[in-house]
């Protein structure tokens, strides 16, 4: 049996949106397989799917789709990036020195 995803959205200290539901939802039904909640902090990998929660990645963090909520949010160069919201994170992300393929998605769009 293999491990089960894990994924981080936000719960917690902002109430419960729409747009965090949809991570585990997305998740659920691209996979077959409702994920794991997992804190940023764990050292497991885990995915960041949709929000403005890439502030809070880390080298284990695996971003598809995640985007800033502040132009001054800092993400660790050590993030795994596919792909994030769009261009204004995509450069962001340069800018701290983690490696960002010029893939655009927002999951929430689908």
């Amino acid at each position: 049996m293999s491990q089960p995803l894990r994924a981080f959205w936000c719960r917690y200290p902002s109430a419960r949106n729409f747009g965090d539901a949809l991570t585990p939802w997305l998740i659920w039904k691209i996979t077959g397989e409702y994920p794991v909640f997992a804190w940023p902090q764990e050292t497991a990998a885990k995915y960041f799917v949709v929000g403005s929660v890439i502030e809070f990645a880390t080298p284990t963090t695996i971003i598809w789709g995640a985007g800033l909520l502040s132009r001054d949010d800092v993400i660790d160069r050590g993030t795994q990036i596919c792909a994030v919201r769009g261009p204004i994170t995509r450069q962001r992300a340069l800018d701290c020195g983690a490696n960002c393929p010029s893939t655009f998605a927002d999951p929430a769009s689908l």
